[in-house]
Formats: C-alpha cells, sequence, structure tokens
C-alpha cells in the first residue's frame, strides 16, 4: 500500500530550490498534459452522444462524461505532486531555514519565481499531515478485517475538501492485467437531493462502471458491492455528508458497510453532528472524528511563519513578526479560514512577483483582498 508519506517533501537545510523547480516543471508540463487528454476524452464522448441512437446509449454518454468532468478540479493538485511540509526539528532553527532559503531564492528570475509559487497550490500542513495517516491507518486496519469509519469536521474553507482530494489524487486508478485496481473512491452527494439512488450511483459511475436508469436501489447497491470487490476499493469518501439529509439516505451508508466487506467510509461535513443526530447505529459506526482546525491566534502565526520560508523572495517578509501587523491583517480578513488565507497569500505574491519588489508587504496584502472582493463582487452580480 502507498503512504502518504511518499507524496510530500520536508523542507530542510537540505532543500534545493533548483531541483525543486525541474520538479515543479514536469508537474506542470504532466498537469497540462492530462488536461489535453481529459478534454479530448470528453470531446469524443461528446460526439458519440451526438451520433448514439438509443435512449440508453445517450444515457451512458451522460454518466461518463459528467464523472469525468469532477477531474477538471482534481487534476489542479497535479502541479503539486509532493508537496511541502515542515517537520519541528530542535536541532533546526527557524532562521536557520530562512538563511538557507532566501540566498536560493535571491538569484530566481521573476519566471522562476512564478512557477516556484506553485508550491502553496497545496500545503502539507500539520494537520492535513496527520489527517492523511489516520487515512492510511484506516486501509490498514482493513488487512486484519478491522474496518472502521472516521468523520472530518471544520468550518467551511478549512481544507477538507482539498486534503481528500489530493488523497484521492495519491491513489489514482492503476490498470492492471485482470483488472482497473482503485483503492480510494471519493465522491459528493447532490444537495437537496432526497433520491437513496444518487450516491451509489456516483460510487458505480467513480469505479468506471455505468447503471440503468431504472435501477433499484438493492440492484446499485449490489452493482457498488461488485465494483468494490473487482477495483478492490479499501477507502470510500463522501464529501459533504450533511448534504444526505434524510434518514433514509444517510442509512444508505449503513448498507454499504453491512454489504461490502472490507470498506472503510470517511465522511466530511461542517457539522457531522447533524449526520449522527437521531441514530444509535449510525453514530456507533462514525465513533472517531477528526478536526480540521481554522488558524487563528498561535496557529496563523506558526502557519504564516512556515507560509514565510517559501515566498520567492531574497529578503524575509516577516509574515509571522507582530511589527509587520501582517497576522492581524490576515486574521480579521479570513477569519482563519486556510482557503481564504492561501489565496489571499498567493495573489498578493503573484503581484509582489509581478512588481519585482524584494518582499511580500502588508500594502501587497491590502491590494490583493480589495482585488479579491472585487471579483467576489462582479461574479456574484453576474
Amino acid at each position: 500500500m502507498t503512504t502518504t508519506t511518499d507524496h510530500y517533501q520536508v523542507i530542510s537545510t537540505e532543500m534545493d530550490v533548483r531541483l525543486r523547480l525541474k520538479q515543479l516543471q514536469v508537474w506542470q508540463e504532466d498537469y497540462q498534459q492530462q488536461m489535453t487528454q481529459l478534454e479530448a476524452r470528453i470531446d469524443q464522448l461528446r460526439h458519440l452522444y451526438l451520433t448514439e441512437t438509443t435512449r440508453a446509449g445517450q444515457h451512458r454518454v451522460i454518466q461518463q462524461t459528467s464523472h469525468l468532468a469532477i477531474y477538471r478540479k482534481r487534476f489542479q493538485q497535479l502541479q503539486i505532486q509532493q508537496p511541502l511540509t515542515m517537520a519541528f526539528d530542535q536541532r533546526v532553527t527557524y532562521q536557520v531555514l530562512m538563511d538557507h532559503m532566501l540566498p536560493q531564492y535571491a538569484a530566481l528570475t521573476q519566471a522562476e519565481k512564478r512557477l516556484w509559487l506553485n508550491n502553496l497550490i497545496f500545503l502539507m500542513t500539520p494537520d492535513v499531515r496527520h489527517l492523511c495517516d489516520k487515512l492510511d491507518a484506516l486501509q490498514s486496519f482493513q488487512t486484519v478485517g478491522q474496518e472502521r469509519n472516521l468523520l472530518v469536521s471544520g468550518a467551511s474553507g478549512s481544507g477538507k475538501s482539498s486534503a481528500l482530494h489530493w488523497y484521492t489524487l495519491c491513489h489514482m486508478p492503476t490498470l492492471q492485467a485482470q483488472r482497473t485496481y482503485i483503492p480510494v473512491i471519493m465522491v459528493e452527494p447532490l444537495e437537496d437531493d432526497k433520491s437513496r439512488k444518487s450516491l451509489l450511483e456516483q460510487i458505480v459511475l467513480s469505479c468506471g462502471d455505468t447503471y440503468i436508469g431504472q435501477a433499484r436501489p438493492l440492484e446499485l447497491l449490489n452493482q457498488v458491492n461488485a465494483c468494490f470487490a473487482w477495483c478492490q476499493t479499501r477507502l470510500l469518501i463522501v464529501d459533504e455528508l450533511n448534504h444526505l439529509t434524510t434518514n433514509k439516505q444517510r442509512r444508505q451508508l449503513l448498507s454499504i458497510t453491512n454489504k461490502c466487506g472490507g470498506i472503510s467510509i470517511v465522511g466530511s461535513a461542517v457539522y457531522p453532528k447533524w449526520f449522527r443526530d437521531g441514530d444509535d447505529e449510525i453514530a456507533g459506526r462514525f465513533l472517531d472524528e477528526f478536526p480540521m482546525r481554522t488558524y487563528t491566534g498561535s496557529a496563523l502565526v506558526a502557519l504564516l511563519a512556515f507560509i514565510d520560508l517559501l515566498l520567492p523572495f531574497g529578503v524575509c517578509s516577516g509574515l509571522s513578526q507582530p511589527s509587520t501587523g501582517i497576522v492581524q491583517f490576515v486574521e480579521a480578513k479570513t477569519r482563519g479560514r486556510l482557503r481564504e488565507i492561501m489565496l489571499l497569500i498567493r495573489v498578493a505574491s503573484e503581484q509582489a512577483v509581478g512588481d519585482n519588489r524584494a518582499c511580500l508587504t502588508l500594502d501587497h496584502l491590502r491590494a490583493a483582498w480589495s482585488n479579491i472582493q472585487r471579483i467576489n463582487l462582479v461574479s456574484r452580480s453576474e
């Protein structure tokens, strides 16, 4: 089994910025190639739909296209196939790491700095690293017949979905001699949908199969069980668990755990308590919970110190230093939501690189936040 530690790099005094840039360039090209192939396949399915003469055939093409479209978002993380993380080491101080990185950044061209900013697409924060370790452990438990389920909680924008998408990307389907091996499957229930079938249908599509529109829930459940067996699936990730609003929909997950042996279910939700409330059996099956925190106070200071090490400037930006006012500004504007923090830092850094600035300043962050809010207002009005 591939573990998460195979898929990230620890920033240290051995970090070679030039070597990392070569990796980023390879990943960027891989992303572009995968997206080209994906769009070609979607276009191929469009032509197939137009020439298909039966309604059943058209329905199968629509199913396949709908599932492939999910990868447009997921493939974004192909640009950062080994995200950076920071391991606590008393022998290496923050300043030692900064002194190691700054001279390397100072020698970069503007184009190289822009490429380096791809490191900010996805960071292996301590929370994400611990969550991925937990998911690895869930898979290992199954080898001794001890399936366990997990709820991932956290405020909107805390990084739950991004972490789960990245973990799924690390366990992509593998074509083998007798089967397509799909160890991890990720689906998202439809919002405002009361059907017991739609979640099962998504799972079937994620296994590379199609379903009959008139199939009953029991028939779909049997098909899911067969797909899991054929694909040797071990982990089912259900994002936005609270979209399952009815008790029948929630108990559908219990049917999967009862019917499909060797499967652990991971569900993410802002309020997982809502998923467990009112059903003792569901509560008993989903005892474990992993909270994804928001970054405020000392947690935000630590995060910004880590990010500061990754900014491609020849001068330290001092993101975590009280004297710059950056910590207070970031916390006030983003309310500690990781998604907003990373977007703000990325936009501000791109502007600073474009302006050939020596470092990132509070003025850059203020201008970036204004631009982000203006874009959001235009999007809402359209």
